[in-house]
């Protein structure tokens, strides 16, 4: 089983950044939105995610 983190965070307004053009809806907010959002908010906050590739390529998971 993968490790896994659980974290909170209070009083941070998530906005749309719109990194994924090609899947962006108008008013709809991502994971990665909340997670930029909490970035600029608190500083400190990293997230890294490789999932498998079709390639079957070693990403370091």
């Amino acid at each position: 089983m993968p490790p896994s983190l659980v974290a909170s965070a209070l009083d941070v307004e998530v906005v749309a950044h719109n990194h994924r053009s090609d899947i962006f809806q108008p008013g709809v907010l991502t994971e990665m939105d909340a997670f930029i959002s909490a970035r600029e908010t608190l500083g400190g906050v990293s997230f890294s995610y490789w999932g498998p590739v079709s390639a079957g390529a070693d990403v370091g998971q």
